[in-house]
């Protein structure tokens, strides 16, 4: 009896190592593709959640305003708080507690500065808004002596990718107290 030879002959080798290579070159382009596209849309995330912070913190600052008073160029406004008591109540009739409080933009950062203290509320405004393409304004309030509500509009920007930006865009409007004196 003849004995046969096992294992496997060149030719199956090659191949065998061809589709191996194939198959691995498949998966880590399939890998780098998908990674990019996770970059940018954890960029996209991080710009909207900024965005959205911003508005929150912008809207429950002016929450408790008594006079609001928007820029002309609509990157910043004025505003004032009622002066509360010792029990943290406000003053009837509401007057003003002498802190000067501004928010506006400075340097592509959104500050607020009340009295001589200042501290960012978001930092990376972007000046172009995404969906006009050109540029916004930031606070924008409707025409008239009091002012009883105003669109706050804030596009940041963060890096989505080598090159790439992605902005996150939030625009809501609030509404305020905004009552300078009380008339009789």
């Amino acid at each position: 009896m003849r004995r046969r030879s096992s294992g496997a002959s060149l030719v199956e080798v090659l191949t065998a190592a061809t589709l191996t290579v194939g198959v691995l070159f498949a998966a880590v382009s399939a890998l780098l593709f998908g990674s990019g596209s996770w970059i940018r849309g954890l960029g996209k995330i991080s710009a909207d959640s900024e965005a959205k912070r911003a508005v929150l913190a912008v809207s429950q600052i002016l929450r408790e305003a008594m006079a609001v008073t928007v820029d002309a160029d609509g990157q910043g406004l004025a505003f004032r708080y009622p002066m509360k008591d010792a029990n943290g109540r406000f003053v009837v009739p509401p007057v003003w507690d002498g802190v000067s409080r501004r928010i506006a933009v400075q340097g592509g950062n959104l500050v607020l500065t009340e009295g001589a203290a200042s501290r960012v509320l978001c930092r990376g405004v972007y000046p172009i808004d995404p969906k006009t393409g050109s540029s916004y304004r930031v606070f924008t309030a409707p025409g008239g002596a009091i002012v009883r509500e105003i669109t706050v509009q804030i596009v940041t920007s963060r890096d989505g990718r080598v090159a790439n930006e992605a902005q996150g865009r939030v625009r809501e409007t609030v509404f305020l107290r905004n009552v300078p004196q009380i008339t009789r």
